[in-house]
Formats: structure tokens, C-alpha cells, sequence
């Protein structure tokens, strides 16, 4: 990509809840007033005619929006593809409907892509924004909800995944690569990770990221409750399991898992410094959360292999 060149994005945001009516206005407009104007906006929503209704009313004279309706919910990866077949841009960046991006945020991924032009994906640092009300987690936890925890990369550096609530690709890759589900029995999580482990396979340096490349992810109180912590730590654990099983390896004999290894020992380290201060909490919190991981791979380890 010429350095001097301004290369059309096209931006995909998926949607499927009026809950999120008003944030999924807000990400948009963020979008809207990037400092980057080549663009396009496509908007996917799951399977909820009324949402689509509501946003196309709100949009109606903005030409550079595409807002479309899954017939049915079938999930982000479902809806992202779709954006993705929908795209004009050699570039297709992922914001969560959830989220709002930094004025710079266009700027930065053409930027990006400009000066790597051998990477294939990228993404950025994903800050949180609490609602009122909301119990903030311990940083080593932020990857419950979706935002850039303590064991990530502190500086730009080649990576194995990025988090799809902030994150790019070129168009090109998604002629062999594509969004897979993952379900969890609840929700659908870790299609990034698959994403990227997918390119990982293909060649080591072809994500990268960069903190300067930043988005702000909304935390609603309810997923920031003990319950929904021991819930989403449970369901990392078994998608940890079937991310093995995909992709025929294991946790003990290939680097693909070396991040996972590397941020046990930031987990362990977090979990002696906090109680060693006292801050008895969070070493809970943390402690907590890593059994309902292992508990989470082992059962589903049991439940497709022993019983």
C-alpha cells in the first residue's frame, strides 16, 4: 500500500439488541466524525427487524451508511462475514456496537497498513468505560469484557490475535479465511482468536498491534457481577478446550498457546503481589476466575473424552 495513498475502509459494526439502541447510535457517530473521511459504514443486525427500522430512521440522509437484517440471530461471526461480502474497502475494520471509536482511529489504521504493508491484520487497545454503578475489575481481568488487560502487549509488536471490538483486516485475506462460530452454550465467543490463529498458521508476523489504535468499550454493571465473571471465566476454559481440538494441537507442544501460557504467570504473579498487599478481593477475584477456567477446560475435556 503507497504511503501517500488514502485507501477506502469500509467499517463493520453488528448489532442485535434494542438495549443497545443508544451505544450503537453513539459508535456510529464516532465513526462518522474520524478525522479519516474514505469510508463506509455497514451496519449488520442479528435478526431484529425493529432495531434495523430504528437506525435506518435515525441515519436516513447519511448515504454512507448500508444497515442490513440477518433473517435470523446466528451470531457475530455470521453477521461479520456478511459485512464482509457487503465490503468496498481494500480495508475492513470491526468496531462492537458496544464501543465508540477515537477521532484518530481511521487515521491510525491507514497509518498502519501504510507503513506494514506485510501484515495482513491489526488491531488496538480497547479501554474501558464503566457504567455508573459498575464494580471495576482488576486489569488482569479486562479480557471478560472485551477490553486490553494486564498480560497484553504494552507497545506496537506483532501478535498471534487481536480482540474483534478493534481490529482490521485486508479485504484479500477473507478469500481463505472467514469468521467460524464458536458457542459456548450461552453465547458466541473467541471467533477472533480462531481468526487469528487461523492467519498465525499461515505466517507468524501477519497481525499487529498498536496501542495508539484506540477504542473505548462500554461495561454495563451486569458484567462486572461475581456471577457473570464465574460464568464467562467457565466458558473461556471450555472454547480454550475446542480451540485445541480445532486446530489439532494442545496447551503442552506448539507456541500457538504461548500467549496463554505467558499471561498464567502474570495471573500467578497478580494473584501473590495482591495478597501479599492485602488486597485480599481481587487476589479472590483473580483466584476465582482461574479455577472456573481450568473447571471450564477439564469438564469439557470429561464430557467429550470420558463419559
Amino acid at each position: 500500500m503507497n504511503k501517500n495513498a488514502s485507501p477506502f475502509i469500509s467499517v463493520i459494526i453488528c448489532a442485535f439488541s434494542m438495549k443497545r439502541y443508544s451505544e450503537t447510535v453513539k459508535c456510529i457517530n464516532s465513526i462518522l466524525i474520524n478525522n479519516y473521511k474514505n469510508f463506509d459504514i455497514i451496519v449488520v443486525i442479528d435478526g431484529n427487524e425493529k432495531l434495523k427500522q430504528k437506525i435506518e430512521s435515525e441515519f436516513k440522509d447519511n448515504k454512507n451508511i448500508v444497515i442490513v437484517n440477518n433473517i435470523k440471530n446466528e451470531g457475530p461471526s455470521v453477521s461479520r462475514n456478511r459485512g464482509v461480502g457487503l465490503a468496498k474497502g481494500d480495508l475492513v475494520a470491526f468496531i462492537d456496537d458496544d464501543a465508540f471509536a477515537k477521532p484518530e482511529w481511521l487515521e491510525t489504521i491507514v497509518s498502519d497498513f501504510s507503513e506494514h504493508p506485510e501484515i495482513s491484520a491489526l488491531g488496538g487497545k480497547l479501554i474501558p468505560v464503566y457504567e455508573k454503578g459498575a464494580q471495576k475489575l482488576p486489569e488482569e481481568l479486562l479480557w471478560i469484557v472485551g477490553c486490553t488487560y494486564k498480560g497484553h502487549p504494552v507497545k506496537k509488536q506483532f501478535v498471534r490475535n487481536v480482540i474483534s471490538a478493534n481490529m482490521a483486516v485486508r479485504r484479500e485475506v477473507f478469500k481463505e479465511i472467514q469468521f467460524e462460530k464458536m458457542f459456548d452454550g450461552r453465547n458466541w465467543k473467541m471467533e477472533d482468536t480462531l481468526f487469528g490463529i487461523r492467519l498465525f498458521m499461515k505466517k507468524k508476523n501477519a497481525i499487529l498491534y498498536d496501542p495508539e489504535m484506540i477504542v473505548y468499550h462500554n461495561v454495563s454493571k451486569e458484567r462486572t457481577k461475581l456471577k457473570y465473571i464465574l460464568q464467562r471465566s467457565y466458558s473461556e476454559g471450555r472454547l480454550k478446550y475446542d480451540l485445541g481440538k480445532i486446530i489439532k494441537t494442545n496447551f503442552v507442544d506448539t507456541q500457538i498457546f504461548r500467549h496463554e501460557q505467558s499471561y498464567l504467570k502474570t495471573l500467578l504473579s497478580s494473584i501473590f503481589r495482591n495478597s501479599f498487599t492485602l488486597k485480599l478481593k481481587d487476589c479472590l477475584l483473580l483466584l476465582l476466575s482461574m479455577l472456573c477456567v481450568v473447571f471450564g477446560y477439564l469438564t469439557h475435556y470429561r464430557i467429550k473424552y470420558i463419559d
